[in-house]
């Protein structure tokens, strides 16, 4: 439910029960089994480390601040109840099977405007329990990354493509 740190630790620190590298630059841990369903991720943070909320038991929704630049590897990997993914801001990167195998994934807003790379799998097997998952282009975010939709569209059920959309990456097996 919580991760504990002792005040002399020189590394890392626990707010709220999460764990954090010592200047709060990271998130390390989120529970498997900590209460709540909605968390966002604090201002400070600019690197969500892998599988930090992997297996998640309760969130149902997440937002990922404006500041994170990277999301790595098997993030929320088989988090069960997830829904809703907030993508904000600085964003450029998104790892291997970050919101994969979360079965009731159902939308994504996604307002991040400088994501350069994106793993094809980071949706895989998600939104099968659901009606699909639907993607919302919005807010400042100019391009639709490349692989997006490789091996994700069979759970995407419908996409809007918001006003500030001007390029639109695929790749050759997309098309």
């Amino acid at each position: 439910k919580e991760i504990c740190v002792d005040s002399d630790n020189e590394n890392y620190c626990s707010v709220d029960g999460v764990l954090y590298s010592k200047n709060m630059r990271r998130l390390c841990a989120y529970p498997v089994s900590k209460p709540g369903t909605e968390f966002t991720v604090p201002n400070e943070v600019v690197r969500l480390a892998s599988y930090a909320f992997e297996n998640n038991k309760y969130l149902t929704k997440i937002e990922i601040s404006e500041n994170i630049s990277v999301v790595d590897e098997y993030l929320f990997y088989k988090s069960q109840e997830l829904k809703e993914i907030t993508l904000c801001g600085k964003l450029r990167s998104i790892g291997n099977y970050s919101f994969a195998d979360c079965p009731l994934l159902e939308k994504i807003n996604w307002n991040a405007y400088q994501i350069t790379s994106i793993s094809p799998t980071v949706f895989e097997n998600s939104g099968k329990k659901g009606n699909g998952i639907s993607i919302v282009f919005g807010g400042e975010t100019r391009t639709v990354p490349e692989n997006i939709f490789y091996k994700n569209s069979t759970n995407i059920k419908n996409v809007y493509v918001g006003e500030n959309i001007n390029c639109w990456m695929q790749t050759q097996k997309q098309r």
